[in-house]
């Protein structure tokens, strides 16, 4: 982990390396802690001779008062479809709300030109910051209500679709 100085125009090394390999997770900073969702981790399919990125469950906390690195409670996954990257995370009253993104689905050979096929993440988890337990506590596939996640805060807000019209 890099901090950039103006003067002298130049990155300093500020921690040791992450623990994990990870590019395009969900970062959020509260009070003296990073919290770091999901994320791709680079993979490869031997059997199909492909490299391929694949969404991580993982969860990491950096105590940025003792600069350690620490793995917390995996998102819950409850379908075949994996881990989460390129989400949201927000804080709200003590909990972690983690919505949007991708997540990936895995197509036999015969079934798609496309085996590694990324697709929208339907769920919103929320992890309790002081039980540091998740829970999925909505998921749009299974409910025709939409609800809507806005930055620094969270509005929900449901949205009645009918032949069309609002």
């Amino acid at each position: 982990i890099f901090r950039y100085y103006p003067k002298p125009d130049s990155w300093l090394t500020i921690l040791e390396p992450t623990p994990f390999t990870l590019c395009s997770a969900s970062a959020i900073k509260i009070k003296d802690c990073y919290y770091v969702c999901g994320g791709f981790s680079l993979k490869h399919d031997s059997e199909n001779n492909l490299y391929y990125y694949e969404p991580m469950d993982s969860f990491w906390i950096l105590n940025l008062k003792s600069e350690k690195w620490s793995r917390g409670p995996l998102m819950p996954v409850r379908d075949d479809l994996g881990g989460y990257a390129c989400g949201s995370v927000y804080f709200v009253k003590d909990h972690l709300i983690y919505s949007g993104g991708v997540r990936s689905q895995k197509n036999a050979p015969h079934e798609s030109n496309q085996i590694y096929k990324y697709v929208t993440n339907t769920k919103v988890l929320c992890l309790n910051l002081d039980s540091m337990h998740w829970e999925i506590i909505q998921d749009f596939y299974l409910d025709s209500i939409i609800y809507a996640v806005v930055p620094a805060q969270v509005h929900l807000k449901e949205l009645r679709v009918h032949a069309g019209e609002f």
